[in-house]
């Protein structure tokens, strides 16, 4: 089965973990070190879960999955008009940050436990970076989402 959805907006590369300093009021207790995500990764990686489950409302696959993201950045407005005209049709490759790998890993994290158990059924990952008029990152997943795989 293949399920294809969109998530409108920029897509949102995965931040760092934050991590922070907390002093217990009570005397007797030791200082310790918070760790938290990026609120902007979390926020896109929910995105993500929504729009997939407003496509398929069923349990996660327990096989192999193959998945497809293709992200649509904006075209900045500090580029001369000849070369906004040239990236009108999504076709002009953006190879410039954020890494594609680090945008893999956002959606991947919005697609656990709803559209499989772990990335790590992910066997096959394709990813492509474009400028458009319209920010967006299209995911395509293809999975047997109505069997019961035995682990390998």
């Amino acid at each position: 089965m293949k399920i294809e959805f969109i998530v409108p907006g920029d897509p949102i590369a995965k931040g760092r973990v934050r991590s922070s300093i907390i002093t217990p009021k009570d005397p007797g207790k030791k200082p310790f070190i918070h760790h938290y995500p990026d609120k902007k990764s979390v926020s896109f990686e929910n995105r993500v879960m929504a729009f997939f489950r407003a496509n398929h409302c069923g349990p996660p696959t327990d096989g192999p999955v193959i998945v497809s993201i293709i992200s649509y950045f904006k075209i900045p407005a500090s580029w001369p008009k000849k070369k906004k005209a040239l990236a009108q049709d999504d076709t002009m490759p953006m190879f410039i940050r954020p890494d594609g790998d680090n945008i893999e890993k956002s959606v991947l994290d919005g697609l656990n436990s709803v559209a499989f158990h772990d990335d790590k059924q992910v066997y096959k990952l394709t990813w492509e970076k474009y400028y458009s008029r319209e920010p967006r990152t299209c995911v395509c997943i293809e999975a047997d989402f109505s069997a019961v795989h035995e682990p390998f």
